[in-house]
């Protein structure tokens, strides 16, 4: 127990949050998001992705698959702005948020499989700026898996409520 306090202290210093969950339990990066987004969200919640489809590890997870288990079984609602040229589509974010009620904006800033570049601090802080305009109160759930202590910041250090990340 003790152990456990000191490395979670650690980790919520280092990357400027006010707590933090570290345990040896999650076994990939897909269980940590998975049970992050679980956590999080409840029947009638919608779920935006403003990076595009997110890994096709989390398909079943969210419900683009069918599974009896996943987000979309629970009754939580998925909606999805891909990115263009690389870049958030502020205009469509923006008018997504005015038109529905979302519960948490989801933003995977690792490329992942894609041929895309990871998404910088800077373009998180501006597109959190805007998404703050019009909704104090989402949820900014980031993606941080393969990205993190790869730029001087982190995403809560601009304003992102959630990271999630996977070390082995």
């Amino acid at each position: 127990m003790y152990g456990r306090d000191a490395i979670e202290k650690i980790f919520a210093e280092v990357l400027g949050a006010e707590d933090s969950l570290v345990r040896n339990q999650f076994i990939s990066g897909t269980h940590a998001l998975t049970v992050g987004l679980f956590s999080l969200l409840r029947p009638g919640d919608t779920l935006l992705a403003i990076s595009g489809k997110p890994y096709d590890t989390l398909d079943e997870v969210i419900g683009i698959k069918e599974n009896a288990s996943s987000l979309k079984a629970f009754n939580v609602n998925y909606q999805e702005i891909p990115l263009i040229d690389n870049k958030f589509d502020t205009d469509k974010i923006i008018e997504t948020l005015k038109a529905n009620k979302i519960k948490l904006v989801h933003i995977q800033r690792s490329k992942g499989y894609s041929t895309r570049e990871s998404i910088s601090i800077e373009e998180i802080e501006e597109i959190i700026r805007e998404i703050r305009k019009i909704d104090k109160e989402v949820i900014i759930f980031i993606d941080n898996c393969y990205c993190e202590f790869v730029e001087r910041k982190s995403p809560l250090e601009v304003g992102a409520d959630v990271i999630v990340r996977f070390t082995y």
